[in-house]
């Protein structure tokens, strides 16, 4: 049973995952925050990493991109993410970064509408399943999941 989960670490952190079960896909989502959760989401990683021994773990990285436009930058994303690398690395579970563009620019809103997957008010979950589904297309070859796509 392998299982991806993958995250968007910010503010509110939004989570994605798959899991294939005979065969079967299960999908789950949520988001942990917006008040600090540093513990809440070290709790989330160790209980999917007991429940699930193959995992890999997909995370948005960080960008510093400094411009006039963007005067209230959250630099808190970046202690999620030291959150989720040291975890990977004490309990030996693969972090894969992916830059925000990755996600976003392989699949759009009306992709996961037609997958049946968008969720209305949940941006950072429904970003977190955009670098779930890049990774499990293009690492893990899944491109059955993107038949839907064909109807748009």
């Amino acid at each position: 049973m392998k299982r991806v989960v993958a995250l968007d670490p910010g503010g509110t952190t939004g989570w994605a995952s798959l899991t294939v079960v005979g065969g079967e896909d299960m999908w789950e989502e949520g988001q942990i925050g917006p008040d600090a959760h540093h513990f809440e989401l070290w709790d989330f990683l160790k209980e999917e990493s007991v429940l699930h021994h193959d995992m890999t773990i997909v995370c948005e990285s960080f960008e510093f991109r400094q411009n006039k436009q963007r005067n209230n930058i959250n630099l808190m994303s970046r202690e999620y993410i030291g959150v989720i690398r040291l975890f990977g690395v004490l309990f030996d579970i693969p972090v894969v970064f992916q830059t925000a563009g990755t996600g976003k620019g392989f699949v759009s809103d009306d992709k996961l509408k037609v997958m049946g997957l968008y969720k209305p008010g949940q941006r950072h979950s429904n970003d977190a399943k955009r670098h779930l589904i890049y990774y499990v297309v293009t690492k893990l070859h899944r491109t059955d999941l993107l038949e839907s796509w064909k109807t748009l």
